[in-house]
């Protein structure tokens, strides 16, 4: 099957080579999910028609047999601002019950995003944290004077000693020509951990 910009025009260019899960070292966009299906884990990548940044839920199974995606999918949208997108995503099974937990994913906007996926209940699904009804990053990658610092790769975590977890990503893009060589930006690597006792500070 193919899903493509002409099924949903929140999606686009996909960023991000696939690699192996370290929870089911297999593909790693592919993860049990809790409501029971498999699905193909995607941010929805650069250039799509409205620039969100959103993360796409994709079931293994594909589209309708009429080859209709519709009610098929997952979608979650973190930032509407524009001229953004999500990159590869990694997703991590929290209690080792074979299913994927929570997703952290960055985007061009420097934004590191944590989707909570935790409930068998599709309509729970979100991002995790907010305020209000505004969803809120995780993290924001910045350079020295505050510019944002695009995350265009997934993220790589380890387990924490003191509980949660050490979420590490390293900014930089190179997507079209005019993004390298880029003299003018000192990009960066971030260790953030994620303890949800302290998410509130």
């Amino acid at each position: 099957w193919q899903f493509t910009a002409d099924d949903d025009s929140d999606f686009r260019y996909v960023l991000g080579d696939p690699g192996l899960s370290r929870f089911s070292n297999q593909a790693g966009p592919v993860a049990k999910l809790n409501n029971g299906e498999f699905a193909v884990l995607l941010g929805n990548g650069y250039k799509s028609t409205d620039g969100k940044s959103a993360l796409f839920m994709l079931p293994v199974s594909g589209p309708s047999d009429a080859g209709s995606w519709n009610s098929r999918y997952h979608k979650i949208v973190a930032d509407t601002s524009g001229d953004n997108g999500l990159s590869a995503p990694l997703w991590l099974d929290l209690d080792n019950n074979g299913t994927a937990d929570v997703v952290y994913a960055g985007d061009l906007k420097g934004n590191l995003w944590k989707f909570d996926i935790s409930s068998k209940n599709p309509s729970n699904w979100s991002v995790a944290y907010k305020s209000g009804s505004t969803n809120l990053p995780l993290f924001k990658a910045t350079d020295a004077s505050g510019g944002a610092l695009s995350i265009t790769t997934a993220p790589q975590f380890d387990a924490h000693p003191e509980g949660g977890v050490m979420v590490a990503v390293g900014t930089g893009r190179a997507i079209v020509e005019s993004d390298f060589p880029n003299s003018t930006v000192t990009n960066r690597m971030f260790g953030i951990w994620d303890r949800p006792t302290f998410a509130a500070n």
